[in-house]
């Protein structure tokens, strides 16, 4: 310890200097009252930190609560009635939407690696993320690519409605293929497997009927007939779809029959050609 009057060193216990005889015990007083200082205020800080760290999780808790009861309360509409809700559709549905597409274009891909291990019987390995994660984000691509081109045509049909809106609609409409494949998937695990193929390809086919829908519930908006009639808009979405699948329908197709063209060496007499 060092004095405060002179800077000559002291022992850690000594009461007064020994070059100019000032007291040192109320200096060291002092700085060990500043370090419990220091150390309280420390303290108040990370217990600060940490509440506003619980308040920001308890925050993002109630918001994903609040999202899935808004979706639980949007689905019997949009199952009961798709088109209907869908020309009804606001700003609030715009996450009821975005889901919707988001778990079709997850479900899609699982369906096959569910399928795939069905076939394999865990004799050959399934890789998740090439069968699974990789096919849904380029599915996400493709719908993301798909409602530009209906907002586009929404444009060409003088129709007056923003991409999230043509959006919303889309996904409002998706609610029934998307409800149809996790029927398909339930099956599946079940092994009864022609009534879950027959509904995954329903559920490819009211994909469809969707796309040709969500043209209708935007012309449903038109004010003033003009601009592009819809049957021609129907027409230059699947001109575009064609495209599209030929730009990114090959990394799908092809990354899925690569993964299943070692089990279609397989004996005929798995558990999953037996569902059959």
């Amino acid at each position: 310890m060092h004095c405060p009057q002179c800077g000559a060193p002291n022992d850690q216990d000594a009461k007064f200097c020994v070059s100019c005889g000032t007291r040192l015990e109320q200096q060291a007083a002092a700085v060990t009252h500043t370090d419990n200082s220091t150390q309280r205020t420390n303290q108040f800080e990370d217990v600060q930190g940490e509440g506003h760290t619980n308040n920001q999780t308890n925050q993002y808790v109630s918001q994903g609560k609040e999202i899935g009861k808004g979706y639980l309360h949007f689905l019997p509409d949009a199952l009961k009635r798709p088109y209907a809700t869908s020309k009804q559709v606001t700003n609030t549905d715009q996450t009821n939407g975005i889901i919707t597409i988001v778990l079709f274009a997850l479900l899609l891909p699982l369906y096959a690696f569910v399928a795939a291990n069905k076939v394999g019987s865990g004799l050959v390995q399934v890789p998740f993320f090439d069968v699974v994660l990789k096919p849904f984000f380029i599915l996400l691509i493709f719908f993301a690519a798909l409602i530009a081109i209906q907002y586009g045509i929404s444009k060409l049909m003088n129709v007056d409605l923003t991409y999230m809106n043509v959006l919303t609609r889309f996904g409002t409409l998706m609610v029934v293929p998307t409800f149809v494949l996790v029927v398909a998937i339930f099956f599946l695990i079940l092994s009864i497997n022609i009534f879950s193929s027959i509904l995954f390809f329903l559920s490819l086919a009211f994909v469809s009927i969707s796309m040709i829908a969500t043209l209708f519930s935007i012309k449903s908006q038109q004010t003033v007939e003009t601009g592009l009639d819809v049957v021609y808009g129907i027409i230059l979405t699947n001109i575009a779809i064609v495209i599209i699948m030929m730009i990114i329908g090959d990394s799908i197709i092809g990354n899925l029959m690569e993964q299943m063209n070692p089990m279609n060496q397989m004996q005929p007499g798995s558990n999953f050609y037996n569902g059959f």
